[in-house]
């Protein structure tokens, strides 16, 4: 299982676990949805991209922390955002095609522990 970092729009902090490629995982983390990307490097924030038309609540905090974090991006934060990573995969077909995709993997122990220091996951 891998884990990323929600900030709900109280502010509160938790990780939560996901399984990497898992669609209905991945939407658990926040709550459901759809799911908008916005990278950073290596690094993702994930958020429901119809937080406005659904009026999911504003994150202040979520908003804070990307900033700091280096995030560049449009608009607001609403609703649940969760912060992984990504890496690359070679993917393998049965008839023997190959592509390459970008897959969400746990965010880095380090983005935990700036955020959460006391974090007793």
């Amino acid at each position: 299982m891998e884990k990323a970092l929600v900030i709900q729009p109280d502010g509160t902090l938790e990780v939560r676990p996901f399984e990497s490629g898992n669609l209905a995982s991945l939407k658990a983390l926040i709550d459901g949805g759809y799911l908008e990307y916005i990278p950073n490097g290596d690094d993702v924030a994930i958020v429901n991209e119809d937080g406005l038309r659904l009026r999911l609540p504003l994150n202040p905090k979520a908003t804070a922390i990307l900033d700091q974090l280096g995030y560049e991006w449009n608009g607001v934060l609403l609703g649940p955002v969760a912060l992984a990573s990504t890496q690359i995969q070679e993917i393998t077909y049965p008839d023997g095609y190959k592509e390459t995709d970008r897959v969400t993997i746990s965010v880095a122990d380090e983005v935990i522990d700036q955020f959460m220091p006391t974090n007793a996951m």
